[in-house]
């Protein structure tokens, strides 16, 4: 029987969804907590229970609009939402994805995908209330090695206005299930212009509508978050995979289809049915491999990269590589001596020490020491007594050193910036009469113009913020900028302000762009009222 005859028999003999499921798909959806505006009363849309002011007043205090709650009754999580919505509207939209597995006949195994659409709804006058919808997106069908996935199409249907019209109205509608040639996994909406399809969804009940099924041994009920009908596709087709999961090997599995690898790995041989020999390796291996917490695709690795290495040495070294494979040639080169050597000082260096030093960190010392020019070709210096405290040396060092080149950078900065400023206090000195009028003070503050632009670089540099890059901007006048003094120390940077050509406080930061102490913005409080008669008056005379 050719796939689509068979597919066509499976869109038949389809099953309905179970009345049970729905509502059990219905429980587990979100909801929402309906509370009075005056906090009197709320009413919880997963359990139905009221929740009255008279036995819950500090739970109904703390409600927030649109702010996740657990309902005191029922313990699930729901979003409180406020009744003051006056208007017939659907006031609020939230959604889930659900897949429903049913048992048919001979093994076959059905299932629908459920989208299930709480919405908050509210007539003129009437109370708000919760409305579940639900729509079947896509079906599947599995049976005799095969999978079968059915959708539906969204098609515009024209309505007669009334009966015998010949004016019509487009309605979007859903056309009859079709099959599907490509096995992939469900679409649950169709997406719009600036919205992101909602792709996850929850298995309901997944291990007992399986049992009596061709999945029945598929172990759905251990792996999630991963495309579970991908997963599917693959085990109708390899069905010992199953064996690798009953192993132990479920997190290995679930990378494999979760998409953190590169898939499922091509060395496994999926004919045989003696996991030994689907995974090249005999019980000895198998068995302590698994005492040391080393997957089977991790073994494999090891034992193509470690070649002339037995079985024992390859057992005894795993721990120390952790997959860098490329690392290990990387420091020892391609020679199985000099391989086995690294492998070898690494492993007495851990012998009675409780850190542990792996292959990274030998990579990392080298490299450290190839920064620092020493000579790799002194074994004493490649392999010191001591990896852990020579490590520790060497990355100081280096870290010294990266140090003193970003203080000479900084330096070097600041030179420039100096040499620049300087350029600029002829233009400065045209504006002096105006910033002479800026200097203000009140209490034990001052408020004073910066004498030259390198005095603005070095107020930078003194408080660590970034007045310094203002310096050419003060100096054409397109901005000001002032120093906060102490009155008893004129000339040790402590606030810096920045003033528009407007005459309003842009801001003022001190010590690392910190904010101003209660005395300072004292100070810039009497100071704002300064200012506005300074450029109020300038303000009048212009328009004179």
């Amino acid at each position: 029987m050719k796939k689509t005859e068979k597919a066509a028999m499976l869109l038949q003999s389809f099953p309905e969804i179970p009345k049970a499921d729905l509502l059990e798909c219905q429980r587990l959806a979100p909801h929402f907590m309906l509370y009075r505006s005056d906090l009197s009363s709320a009413r919880c849309g997963a359990c139905g229970k009221t929740l009255t002011d008279y036995d819950y007043d500090d739970f109904l205090f703390v409600l927030e609009h649109k702010k996740d709650i657990v309902c005191p009754e029922c313990g699930r999580k729901v979003t409180a939402v406020c009744d003051k919505y006056r208007y017939s509207v659907e006031v609020e939209r939230y959604a889930q994805n659900f897949v429903i597995f049913q048992a048919g006949d001979n093994g076959t195994c059905y299932a629908h995908c459920v989208r299930i659409q709480v919405n908050l709804h509210k007539e003129l006058g009437e109370p708000a209330q919760e409305v579940a919808r639900y729509e079947e997106t896509q079906r599947y069908a599995f049976a005799d090695g095969q999978c079968y996935r059915f959708g539906r199409d969204r098609v515009n249907q024209l309505i007669p206005i009334y009966p015998g019209s010949d004016s019509f109205y487009a309605r979007t509608g859903l056309s009859e299930w079709k099959y599907r040639t490509r096995m992939t996994e469900p679409t649950w909406d169709q997406p719009g212009m600036g919205y992101f399809q909602d792709k996850t969804y929850t298995i309901l009940d997944d291990a007992e509508p399986l049992k009596g099924t061709c999945l029945q041994y598929a172990e759905i009920d251990k792996l999630d978050q991963i495309p579970m009908f991908e997963y599917i596709k693959f085990y109708m087709k390899h069905p010992n995979i199953e064996y690798i999961i009953k192993l132990g090997y479920t997190d290995m599995v679930r990378h494999w289809f979760a998409g953190y690898c590169a898939g499922v790995p091509g060395w496994i041989d999926w004919k045989q049915n003696d996991v030994r020999r689907m995974l090249g390796m005999d019980s000895y291996e198998l068995r302590e491999t698994k005492a040391r917490e080393i997957t089977p695709e991790d073994w494999h690795m090891i034992r193509e990269n470690m070649p002339g290495f037995t079985v024992n040495e390859c057992l005894k070294y795993a721990h120390l590589i952790r997959s860098c494979w490329g690392t290990l040639e990387g420091c020892a080169g391609k020679s199985t001596e000099d391989k086995r050597r690294v492998l070898k000082y690494l492993h007495r260096q851990n012998r009675g020490t409780h850190r542990q030093m792996y292959l990274s960190d030998y990579s990392d010392y080298l490299r450290e020491c190839r920064e620092l020019h020493y000579d790799l070709n002194d074994p004493v210096i490649r392999f010191p007594r001591d990896l852990a405290a020579a490590h520790e040396r060497t990355a100081e060092a280096l870290r010294a050193i990266q140090a003193e080149r970003a203080a000479i950078a900084e330096s070097k900065r600041l030179k420039q910036r100096l040499r620049d400023a300087k350029k600029l206090d002829k233009e400065l000195r045209k504006l002096k009469q105006l910033r002479d009028r800026l200097c203000f003070r009140y209490e034990d503050l001052l408020i004073r113009a910066p004498k030259s632009a390198v005095e603005i670089v070095q107020e930078g540099a003194a408080l660590h913020h970034c007045v310094g890059g203002y310096a050419e901007r003060h100096a054409k006048g397109a901005l000001h900028i002032m120093f906060i003094r102490t009155a008893d120390k004129p000339d040790v940077p402590y606030y810096t302000m920045e003033i528009s050509t407007e005459g309003k406080i842009v801001q003022v930061r001190g010590l690392r762009n910190c904010n101003p102490t209660a005395a300072v913005k004292a100070l810039i409080a009497a100071y704002t009222e300064y200012l506005a008669g300074i450029f109020g008056k300038q303000k009048v005379r212009k328009t004179a």
